[in-house]
């Protein structure tokens, strides 16, 4: 008898910091811990989206101006690897970029600012971050385990402020340097072999990010003011799910 494999993962942002969760690329699963003996895999992936508007008029001359794609391209890569120790206990160590964010403005707009030299800048954002998460299974039962372990994750980012939209401030810039801190993982999975079912529940908590950034807002002066600044990434509760169809 064939079967068809159906996985299925959802991912619940708590509330109160959800807004953060919109930079989150990979899910940051970790159904690697499910499969048996040692196991290794690789991902890469490339986004290239499209995403355009119009300034809505906003221009001294009273014409709007088409924003051209503003979304720039973002990619990331993912690597696992996990092992069984014996019966009982199994190692994992996974590596993602879960939170990613590009937006650059091109071409001419209210979000472009025209220098003395003619050359011209658009209003950037980027993140970028990285996650090295270190896990323990424990077979509690033949169809159950539990496993934990700590979460490294480093994050930067870099804002610019360009064209008229932003009035006085449109000469800001900020640099967050590197930032690494750490945080923790949980959860459980249950098996059902004869079924083909699995299916886990997986709790990230949130990280806590204390580092610098380096302001320049050349409106006021030339010189670049450095400020201490803090943040946290949200925590997660991702529930995967995997079974066996007849077909």
């Amino acid at each position: 008898m064939n079967k068809l494999i159906l996985i299925t993962s959802y991912v619940f942002f708590i509330p109160s910091i959800a807004c953060a969760s919109g930079l989150d690329r990979s899910g940051q699963s970790v159904t690697e811990m499910w499969k048996d003996g040692t196991y290794a895999e690789a991902s890469y992936n490339y986004a290239r989206p499209d995403v355009r508007g119009k300034d809505k008029g906003l221009s001294t001359s009273g014409s709007s101006n088409e924003t051209g794609n503003i979304a720039g391209s973002n990619s990331g890569l993912r690597w696992a690897v996990k092992s069984d120790i014996n019966d009982r206990f199994s190692l994992g160590i996974i590596f993602d970029q879960p939170f990613n964010s590009n937006v650059q403005h091109h071409g001419k707009s209210d979000f472009i600012s025209t220098f003395a030299n003619g050359q011209t800048e658009g209003t950037k954002a980027s993140v970028e971050s990285k996650n090295f998460t270190g896990l323990l299974g424990w077979n509690v039962h033949p169809n159950m385990m539990l496993f934990g372990g700590p979460a490294l994750q480093e994050i930067e980012g870099e804002v610019k402020l360009r064209g008229q939209i932003y009035k006085a401030s449109a000469d800001y810039q900020a640099i967050l340097k590197s930032d690494k801190a750490m945080g923790w993982v949980t959860g459980m999975v249950f098996k059902k072999p004869e079924l083909g079912l699995k299916a886990g529940l997986t709790y990230r908590s949130e990280i806590n990010h204390e580092t610098h950034t380096t302001e320049s807002f050349t409106a006021i002066s030339h010189e670049k003011f450095i400020h201490p600044v803090t943040f946290t990434t949200p925590e997660s509760v991702n529930f995967d799910f995997q079974t066996g169809l007849n077909n």
